[in-house]
């Protein structure tokens, strides 16, 4: 990488959303100069589905986002057959020079880029009719929301906590112009988050649909969604004014009735069948009929279809045993007995045996058990109960109303009634975080903000798993500045226990 900005000169990969199979069709505009490209309502339309398909790569959503937080977390544990995949981000050893987090920066900042023409550009473009004014402004708000999002993924992985001390205030540059310039220098973890909100309240602003028809694209609520979740992380342990907003942002997308929690009965796999899925997450649909690939409870979805060769890079890969993927990455046994303490949890249902013996997971299996592509979701309505419920005790909404939240959706994963207080509730809230995310990139997240360590246990799969723990403060809870970034823009600084 030769520019910390990934320069785009053309408009490509551009994608249509009328139906799910449209969206998954190459638009012919690879050749438009960016200067030309965003000249029509059309051209925006096009240029913001481009914007959504950057999401989709390997190197972001695809797999390397979650998988290479995931792998270093009390959640996964690392055959000792692997295919020399995460072994680095699993044991807490990676380098600057290493093939892992460096194209996750590359693609996020492709995709900031592609959102900051869009930004750029469609407020000159001219429209004949309120409709396409309409069109307009919801388009300019879904750049917004992909900017802000983009830039919150990248300083949680690159950046400390609101805690952590020494040069740890350090964020990201964080790019409002589809900038050309190679030294940039990093921002602070504060000016990030301050922009992040901003740039999501203006989405908010600009967005006139609470809801799109599909959930391949955002409205209101996927922006108010993200808002609770950057406040929760924002939040730290004690900031409780920043937990208020976390599960105020969290009960709104809640009451809107727009998305429903998935039922027990529609979650649980109740076959012995193991290459069953779950009937209701966000599975690919080998048809690709407008309004399948996605569950009830889908606020922002990535698409794939299982027909795609690029299947061999995708997260489901990692996660399936080796008749169906690389099985590098599997469920620890912690995170198991977490489940399993109750045998009412349906989440017990995501494991399978393996024919080698191996315990899998079904989270990222394909239709009909394929592995090679399933859609991917980056918000869920059951992370907005968990915030809700979170952000309650630790902030003002007090610990009712936190059951409340919590309780439901226990409820919905074939639980009873919670009715403890204090730090048992909390911890009970914290529990049922982790069964519910595990594998969608949040533990490692969730350890940082709260101060917490890596703390692994002895695990058959792996004899030396509790050796690969990680003691909070650390300066390595922070990905490193990839080499080439460093020798390329003077403006850069390597976070602190890296070699230069």
């Amino acid at each position: 990488m030769k520019k910390i900005i990934y320069i785009v000169t053309a408009i490509s990969l551009l994608f249509t959303l009328t139906s799910c199979e449209d969206w998954l069709e190459q638009f012919p505009h690879t050749d438009l100069a960016d200067d030309e490209a965003i000249q029509s309502i059309d051209d925006a339309q096009f240029a913001m589905n481009g914007v959504y398909y950057r999401l989709r790569s390997a190197s972001f959503y695809g797999r390397e986002l979650w998988a290479s937080t995931d792998s270093g977390t009390d959640d996964v544990v690392l055959r000792t057959d692997n295919s020399n995949r995460f072994t680095s981000t699993y044991m807490w050893t990676i380098q600057p020079g290493d093939q892992f987090y460096t194209p996750t920066w590359l693609q996020g900042y492709r995709a900031i880029h592609a959102a900051n023409e869009v930004i750029k550009r469609l407020p000159d473009v001219v429209v004949a009719n309120p409709a396409d004014e309409t069109l307009k402004s919801q388009l300019l708000g879904e750049a917004y929301f992909i900017r802000a999002l983009v830039h919150f993924e990248l300083v949680k992985t690159f950046a400390h906590d609101f805690d952590y001390q020494g040069n740890g205030r350090m964020g990201i540059p964080y790019m409002k112009e589809p900038s050309i310039e190679t030294n940039v220098a990093r921002n602070t973890i504060d000016e990030c988050f301050t922009w992040i909100v901003e740039d999501l309240e203006t989405a908010v602003s600009h967005m006139n649909e609470d809801k799109k028809s599909n959930t391949f694209s955002v409205g209101k609520l996927a922006a108010k969604a993200i808002l609770a979740r950057v406040y929760l992380y924002k939040a730290g342990k004690n900031d409780k004014a920043s937990f208020d907003k976390a599960a105020g942002y969290a009960k709104e997308v809640i009451a809107s009735d727009k998305y429903r929690l998935a039922k027990a009965s529609e979650y649980e796999i109740t076959t012995t069948n193991p290459l069953a899925l779950p009937k209701d997450w966000a599975f690919a649909s080998s048809m690709w009929f407008p309004g399948e690939g996605y569950a009830v409870e889908s606020i922002f979805t990535i698409p794939y279809s299982n027909t795609e060769s690029n299947g061999t890079n995708h997260i489901s890969k990692i996660y399936l045993d080796k008749n169906r993927g690389y099985g590098d990455l599997l469920p620890s046994k912690n995170l198991k007995d977490l489940i399993a303490e109750n045998p009412d949890d349906v989440r017990n249902s995501f494991f399978y045996e393996a024919p080698d013996g191996k315990i899998g997971s079904r989270k990222f299996f394909g239709p009909a058990g394929e592995a090679e592509l399933c859609n991917l979701n980056v918000i869920r309505l059951s992370e907005m109960y968990l915030i809700a419920a979170e952000a309650s005790v630790r902030g003002n909404g007090g610990d009712a109303e936190a059951r409340k939240y919590l309780n439901e959706l226990r409820k919905n994963r074939g639980l009873a009634d919670f009715n403890q207080s204090g730090s048992s509730l909390l911890n009970e809230i914290m529990n049922e975080r982790r069964k519910e995310l595990c594998f969608e990139g949040f533990r490692l997240s969730d350890l940082k903000r709260l101060n917490m360590s890596v703390v692994r246990g002895a695990d058959p799969e792996n004899p030396g798993n509790q050796n690969y723990g990680l003691v909070y403060p650390n300066a390595r809870f922070a990905a490193p500045i990839s080499d080439a970034e460093l020798n390329a823009n003077n403006l850069m600084v390597q976070n602190e226990g890296y070699d230069k």
